[in-house]
């Protein structure tokens, strides 16, 4: 996580000239395209005693400049050798979310999630939780009809706490417009 953002931050800062270039460029930073959907998502892994791969996707509509709406999922396999036998996990999950941009890529996130996943209990459990994410984000174009999007979350059920050890949830991934 703390080699993540130095990474979004130097994105964030490439971004800026090429922003500051368009004027004409729409409130949401997706880049002014013939169609409203977008589409977008993340892919992550990990690797050490603790190995897990994770993607991530979205679909979503650009009601109005400012107003994005749209669904999400979630894939993560998780192998966790520091336990005898090791312990193997899968997660999956889906979402709405809807997101308000304030201006020039700064937005506003309400989401509502559900995710199965998998606990080490006295052999294997599965949980289900649903989650009400609020927070908020950034969106900084790269190129034409594309953006990195940064987002800092607080699941307000505090649910997300026991898929991810807090309530706070900290995403980096990407959208385009198509």
């Amino acid at each position: 996580m703390r080699r993540l953002v130095p990474l979004l931050a130097v994105l964030v800062l490439a971004s800026a000239p090429a922003r500051s270039q368009d004027q004409s460029r729409p409130a949401r930073g997706l880049g002014a395209g013939e169609s409203r959907f977008t589409f977008g998502g993340s892919l992550g892994f990990g690797l050490g005693s603790v190995n897990w791969v994770g993607i991530s996707g979205e679909v979503g509509y650009l009601v109005t400049d400012r107003i994005w709406a749209g669904t999400s999922g979630m894939f993560r396999y998780t192998d966790d050798t520091r336990y005898q036998p090791s312990y193997t996990a899968t997660d999956y999950g889906f979402g709405v979310f809807g997101r308000y941009f304030v201006n020039a890529g700064f937005f506003g996130d309400v989401e509502w999630t559900w995710t199965s996943y998998e606990v080490r209990a006295a052999g294997t459990a599965r949980d289900n939780i649903t989650s009400v994410l609020v927070g908020g984000g950034y969106g900084a174009p790269v190129g034409g009809r594309s953006s990195v999007l940064f987002e800092v979350l607080y699941d307000v059920t505090g649910n997300a706490k026991g898929v991810y050890g807090t309530p706070w949830v900290v995403r980096a991934g990407f959208a385009m417009g198509f």
